[in-house]
């Protein structure tokens, strides 16, 4: 059986781990990136909806990954066959020639709820006419069929056999399309609407999580952003002025215009504050370029933001350009830096040689 357990890495970041799955005698390790789907119908409106379709939103959610998804280099997606899945994967590689495969032990758990039984063939062709790169989607017949070998197995059995099916497939970069709760039981991680898991699939079966990264949507909405309180409040808010925290996401996925905040302060209780967009700057986007002087000969260092560090309050997380280390940093030692795009300009500013 597979179990799963948490380590922390060197530089303080939560390692999860998938294990018991028999080792590939190829030893090397897999690239694994989850997508969870975008919002449906039946996350909206909280009503049990059979097999849900996306909401205007989920589509906008999903979409959003289209110019970005294929520069990852995925070589093939396995899809949950329920329709809000379906429809996520259509539309975030949209772009992209990679395979598409339904895959049955991908769907969500909690199977006694309708909006998690699947539907019909019938239903999903008629769907798959209507989204791009619908007519390329396989093993659909397959993946609704009912399997006896399988009718005895509960749902975090299937979880590990999905962990089974990706250790053999013999594709070195795969994306799953999958679901929340799938994906909270192999990688311990809330994914929120169209969230991206990357994790790595070692040769010892071990599932790790490397990185989690919001869909290119919620970051334009300034989701993992680092941000800083510009007034004082109505009375009666916990917050003030020159407040620094972390916007973990927005209080109406239909209005961006307020966002939850988790301020330093209250990093020991994670109680979020929810405040206008109006009142905040943003300090650092989630993906932008940042540099660093924090190492010992005191020259700076790029690097790319990637939200908020769980080491401690007032970190951030920064995965580095030149040595592809990933490190929690003081939030105080970072400064934003536009793109550098000319090599030379980046080691002289790397060897300190330009005042920046």
């Amino acid at each position: 059986p597979i179990s799963i357990t948490a380590t922390v890495s060197a530089h303080g970041m939560p390692r999860w781990r998938s294990l018991g799955v028999a080792p590939d005698p190829a030893p090397r390790a897999r690239r694994v990136f989850f997508l969870r789907h975008g919002q449906a119908e039946h996350n909206k409106t909280k009503d049990d909806t059979r097999d849900a379709l996306l909401t205007d939103l989920g589509v906008s959610q999903a979409s959003s990954w289209s110019s970005e998804i294929r520069k990852l280099g995925i070589e093939v997606v396995l899809v949950s066959p329920l329709r809000r899945t379906v429809q996520t994967a259509c539309l975030a590689f949209a772009n992209d020639a990679v395979p598409l495969h339904l895959c049955r032990c991908a769907r969500e758990f909690k199977w006694d709820k309708i909006s998690n039984q699947l539907g019909t063939a019938e239903q999903l062709y008629e769907l798959l006419a209507h989204l791009p790169r619908g007519n390329e989607i396989g093993a659909v017949e397959e993946s609704l069929a009912t399997d006896e070998s399988n009718e005895s197995l509960t749902e975090e059995d299937t979880a590990r056999k999905l962990v089974e099916v990706l250790a053999s497939r013999p594709e070195a970069t795969i994306a799953v399309v999958t679901h929340f709760f799938v994906i909270r039981f192999l990688c311990q991680y809330k994914a929120d609407h169209c969230d991206l898991v990357e994790c790595s699939l070692l040769p010892s079966g071990e599932l790790e999580v490397v990185k989690k990264v919001p869909s290119p949507y919620a970051v334009q909405a300034g989701v993992g952003a680092r941000i800083k309180v510009l007034r004082d409040p109505a009375e009666g808010e916990h917050y003030r002025a020159g407040d620094e925290g972390y916007c973990t996401g927005v209080s109406n996925a239909d209005d961006l215009e307020c966002l939850e905040v988790l301020f330093d302060r209250f990093f020991e209780s994670q109680k979020a504050c929810v405040l206008p967009r109006s009142c905040i700057q943003i300090l650092f986007f989630w993906g932008c370029s940042v540099k660093t002087n924090y190492n010992v000969e005191g020259t700076w260092e790029h690097g790319t933001f990637e939200g908020a560090s769980p080491v401690g309050r007032g970190h951030a997380v920064v995965a580095f350009h030149r040595s592809g280390k990933v490190e929690s940093l003081p939030c105080a030692q970072l400064k934003h830096v536009e793109l550098v795009d000319d090599e030379a300009a980046l080691d002289a500013d790397y060897h300190g040689q330009r005042g920046l």
